[in-house]
């Protein structure tokens, strides 16, 4: 949640052209969503992310923004804190095995689906963090 309010506010506005009264915006945010989407379900989206936080605290560090600074640390922490989260875990819903995909279909889950994948990550984290 950290590094996403982190980035709205660095990198909300770019890219979106004046006088659409954001529609444009909307579109993008909605393509980026499912961008988002799909490289969480391949479980590329934490490493970039530590990466991506790592420039913007250097970045906030080198512009004297101590507070911004200690806020991208703090979202860097969360991100490590779920990668080790999902090491532990017995399954890995992100790369499902064919035995995994056929016991989620049994509940009504389809895991070749990287949005399902993405949903039971996420389901998963919070159950750990209960």
């Amino acid at each position: 949640a950290a590094e996403r309010w982190l980035f709205a506010g660095c990198l909300g506005s770019i890219g979106r052209p004046l006088g659409d009264g954001g529609r444009a915006g909307a579109a993008a945010g909605a393509e980026s969503e499912e961008r988002s989407l799909a490289s969480h379900a391949q479980g590329i989206d934490l490493e970039q992310k530590i990466g991506d936080l790592s420039r913007l605290r250097e970045a906030c560090l080198f512009d004297g923004r101590t507070a911004d600074a200690q806020e991208a640390e703090e979202a860097i922490l969360a991100c490590r804190a779920r990668l080790e989260e999902r090491a532990e875990r017995g399954v890995d819903v992100l790369n499902p095995s064919q035995a995994l995909l056929e016991a989620a279909q049994q509940f009504g889950l389809d895991l070749s689906d990287p949005k399902a994948r993405g949903k039971v990550d996420q389901l998963l984290w919070e159950t750990h963090q209960a």
